[in-house]
């Protein structure tokens, strides 16, 4: 096999050296002059043993000692396919099948949601504090001084009966602003709070910030409300945490001007500003973080798994670590990765998962289930995930550090052979995820109910009209101060 490369060079540098006005006379001269053997057998191989190379194939050492143009790109090709194919078969040997084992899942944690410690008057203020309400009022001076050359004089008792009214709004729902104060649909509570006109102008200059430009090196879209939103964020990471928790996005409406506003048509609220949101099961906001652009919510330590993952990394911060407490999300967050990592710190995690997410691990398609309840699950290697797959009237497919597929339960699909609602299987992994993905969707249900952006007047124009996303309990609980 040696005498075939050397041939080869042979060939090789006889080219070479045509284009150089090399003569053959030369070349011979070269070779005789060299312990190299052109005759001879396979076998005198001088002790030479060749390599393997990803295939199992024999390889020459000698090749990679010559010069780019002698070394064949082909091979470099075959060494980087051999080396994928032999990653996507270790891939899917991490895989098995058989019944998954979560280990201990018992909560070790503390909440009792039914004990009420504050009146909502009283809660409303740890949220919105009378030092907030003292700034709000200086900046509103502050601002309407720049902008029309007189002071509003308010004052953070004004302030906090605006607030109040504004709440009080959102839960009677008349069309019209004016017609709180109109003889024919008065409200007392309302109109004897603050005449009109003050309301309607204190509307229009309020500010949380009355600077026009941000600070130097600014990177927060929302500074101009900052002192609002993080009064209530600080005091949402203070809240207690349910044993079971979920994260979810979540559009604030608002039609201004915003640098971070987008549009979602596949949400109840397309237009305003996307907020990721942790909550309990009850739908009471735990920690949230505004999108404001690529890079949102990726802390450093994060950034190898991805935007996703950082976030449910970042919002399960203040979730006590090594208790057991459940983490539930979509597969816009879920990935193997994220859930060992959350496995690390004591927390158990399940969520739906996009195919090309699975890592190697093949389970069977649509096609192969074939019937609405059909089940298919493996699970890894070291035994800490699960992934089910399970066709609903579309294949749906999980992954868990949680729940497998067994303890199964029915539950009634329609048929359109039989014509009727029959019972089919349906793994454990989905009856959890259905239980308890839904904490933000309720707390969409808690603020719509208390929604003063539903009046059918022109939006005020200020900067802190955005601010809808509080806890909705909150809002619709507190009738006025």
């Amino acid at each position: 096999m040696r005498n075939r490369f050397t041939l080869l060079k042979t060939f090789t540098l006889l080219g070479r050296c045509n284009r150089a006005n090399v003569s053959l006379n030369d070349i011979i001269a070269a070779l005789d002059d060299s312990d190299m053997s052109i005759s001879g057998s396979e076998d005198e191989s001088d002790g030479y043993e060749p390599e393997e190379d990803d295939y199992g194939r024999k390889s020459e050492s000698s090749l990679s000692q010559s010069s780019d143009e002698d070394a064949p790109l082909a091979q470099t090709n075959i060494s980087k396919k051999g080396s994928n194919k032999k990653q996507k078969n270790a891939n899917k040997n991490n895989w098995k099948k058989g019944l998954f084992d979560a280990g201990n899942i018992l909560w070790d944690g503390e909440f009792d949601i039914g004990h009420v410690r504050y009146s909502p008057l009283e809660l409303l203020m740890k949220y919105f504090t009378e030092d907030l309400f003292e700034t709000i009022a200086n900046e509103t001076n502050v601002y309407s001084m720049t902008a029309t050359g007189s002071s509003m004089n308010t004052n953070s008792f004004e302030i906090r009966k605006f607030f109040g009214i504004n709440i009080l709004m959102g839960n009677i729902n008349l069309p019209r602003i004016r017609m709180y104060w109109q003889p024919a649909t008065r409200i007392d509570r309302i109109a004897e709070s603050m005449p009109v006109n003050r309301f309607f102008k204190l509307r229009q200059n309020i500010h949380a910030v009355s600077a026009r430009e941000p600070p130097k090196d600014n990177t927060n879209k929302f500074w101009k409300v900052d002192p609002v939103v993080t009064a209530v964020h600080n005091m949402c990471r203070l809240l207690p945490h349910e044993e079971y928790c979920s994260v979810d996005d979540q559009m604030i409406p608002f039609t201004e001007r915003m640098p971070a506003k987008q549009v979602i048509k596949s949400k109840p609220n397309p237009l305003g500003i996307k907020n990721w949101v942790l909550c309990g099961k009850s739908g009471r906001a735990l920690d949230f973080e505004l999108y404001q652009g690529a890079g949102t919510g990726i802390p450093a330590k994060y950034k190898h798994l991805g935007l996703g993952a950082s976030v449910v990394l970042r919002l399960a911060e203040t979730i006590p670590e090594k208790q057991n407490y459940k983490l539930f999300f979509d597969n816009y967050f879920t990935g193997i990765p994220l859930l060992r990592e959350l496995k690390f710190k004591g927390m158990l995690s399940l969520g739906t998962i996009k195919a090309k997410r699975l890592q190697g691990c093949v389970l069977k398609t649509e096609k192969e289930l074939r019937y609405p309840g059909a089940i298919d699950s493996k699970v890894s290697k070291k035994g800490d995930v699960c992934l089910t797959r399970w066709l609903d009237n579309g294949v749906v497919t999980l992954a868990s550090t949680l729940a497998g597929v067994e303890p199964q339960d029915k539950v009634k699909r329609w048929s359109d052979s039989a014509k009727e609602h029959i019972d089919v299987d349906r793994p454990y992994a989905v009856q959890l995820y259905n239980n308890f993905m839904g904490g933000v969707d309720k707390l969409d249900f808690l603020i719509s109910l208390s929604d003063s952006s539903k009046e059918k007047e022109v939006a005020c124009k200020n900067d802190i009209s955005f601010l809808g996303f509080f806890p909705g309990k909150l809002m619709a609980a507190i009738p006025t101060f």
